[in-house]
């Protein structure tokens, strides 16, 4: 599709964005598009003529190129004319559904060496946090720093151990309903594909090391959390 710029003044923001971010996120989007540009254009709707456009995709990137960094034409694709709310809203939900997850094993393995290199280097959490785009408790920098310690205690530490694992997800979010278990976060669903990793390094049944974590945590309660 042909991206067009079109002025801000007549890109109109959904009333009610279905997609929440954070202060932190926002800042973390604020920042790639300062140091990249616009990388991925809006998702827009004409109507009346093209007198204004509604934005089905990209609502927080218009929030920071318009009212923060003041642009006065942003890029946009227009996917069609004169919508139903309904579809608008249909479309919105797609649009920002699909979404891949990190592999946590392939995230340590290439970018572990980089990250520590960083730090070594002087450069703050925070700020490695803010050049990869993630949030600073984000479970894959917590991978880094768990893969780090135990490089640190040496060969014999390399497989690490289970139940440390098991209990690095104690703050993930997954919550039991009755005898169903939720898992509300892509990260945490890599830090459960780590656990049955693990377990099968260790020679472990998989499935019955991951049966016995999720058990612990509906028998400590049913809800909140491992």
């Amino acid at each position: 599709m042909e991206v067009v710029m079109i002025e801000a003044e007549r890109l109109r923001p959904l009333a009610e964005n279905l997609r929440k971010m954070t202060d932190e996120d926002m800042a973390l989007l604020e920042r790639s598009i300062r140091d990249l540009g616009v990388v991925e254009p809006l998702h827009v709707v004409e109507y009346e003529g093209g007198r204004h456009y509604l934005i089905v995709n990209g609502n927080h990137r218009y929030a920071v190129l318009a009212k923060k960094m003041g642009m006065d034409r942003l890029p946009c694709v227009i996917l069609g004319r004169d919508w139903p709310m309904e579809r608008v809203y249909a479309e919105a939900v797609r649009l920002n559904s699909i979404s891949g997850e990190f592999d946590v094993v392939a995230f340590i393995e290439k970018m572990g060496p980089i990250v520590r290199r960083w730090l070594d280097g002087g450069m703050k959490r925070p700020e490695v946090a803010m050049s990869l785009g993630l949030r600073l408790n984000s479970r894959l920098l917590k991978a880094v720093a768990q893969e780090e310690k135990k490089e640190k205690r040496g060969p014999a530490a390399k497989i690490t151990d289970l139940e440390e694992l098991i209990d690095s997800l104690a703050v993930a979010p997954v919550a039991f309903v009755g005898r169903f278990c939720v898992i509300g976060d892509a990260e945490c669903v890599g830090a459960i594909r780590e656990i049955l990793l693990r377990a099968e390094e260790r020679g472990l049944a998989g499935v019955d090391a991951l049966r016995r974590v999720l058990v612990r945590g509906l028998e400590s309660g049913g809800e909140g959390g491992l």
